[in-house]
């Protein structure tokens, strides 16, 4: 792909594709494929060339203020403990173990490249 445009608009195809990718699976072609193909190859797949289409795009310089960079890290890492801990309170109310996933190794290793290719 020929990135040599302006940055701004680097930014729009990236809204773009992201937006499309949820589109094109929903409303095109669910009616069409199997949910099983969708949920563990074709959203893998999409979601996988979504993040090369990110690696190949130029790097930018922030504008942001980098004095603010450890801040934001610190911010970002309290937020996920915090969920965390939410998750695990949440766990002593509703029960730990009662999970509808597979803990097989095939099954792990499934879940796992769906849950990675979309994060």
């Amino acid at each position: 792909m020929n990135w040599n445009h302006k940055p701004q608009w680097n930014w729009l195809i990236l809204l773009a594709a992201v937006l499309s990718v949820p589109l094109l699976l929903n409303l095109v072609l669910s009616p069409f494929v199997n949910a099983f193909y969708i949920a563990y190859i074709i959203r893998p797949a999409f979601w996988g060339m979504l993040a090369v289409i990110i690696l190949r795009l130029p790097s930018v310089n922030s504008i942001g203020k980098t004095r603010m960079r450890p801040f934001l890290i610190k911010f970002a890492l309290g937020v996920a403990f915090f969920q965390i801990y939410l998750m695990v309170v949440a766990g002593f109310f509703n029960g730990f173990g009662k999970s509808p996933y597979s803990f097989t190794i095939k099954g792990v290793l499934i879940n796992l490249i769906y849950v990675g290719t979309a994060l």
